[in-house]
C-alpha cells in the first residue's frame, strides 16, 4: 500500500515527465514534499512521547 508521500512525490515526477513543470519548479515542490513530511514525522514523534510519558 502506498503512502500519501508516495503518492503526491509520483504526481510531481508525471508533472515533470508531461512537461506540466520545469526542473525548477520540479525542485520546489520536492522541497515542499519534503518539509511536510518531516512536519508530519514530528507531529507524529511528539504525539508518541506524549502518550509514552502519560501527559507527565
Amino acid at each position: 500500500m502506498r503512502t500519501w508521500y508516495e503518492k503526491a512525490e509520483d504526481e510531481i515526477d508525471q508533472q515533470l515527465a508531461d512537461g506540466l513543470i520545469d526542473g525548477r519548479e520540479y525542485q520546489r515542490q520536492m522541497r515542499e514534499l519534503r518539509a511536510e513530511m518531516q512536519s508530519e514525522a514530528e507531529e507524529a514523534a511528539q504525539a508518541a512521547y506524549n502518550d509514552a510519558m502519560g501527559g507527565w
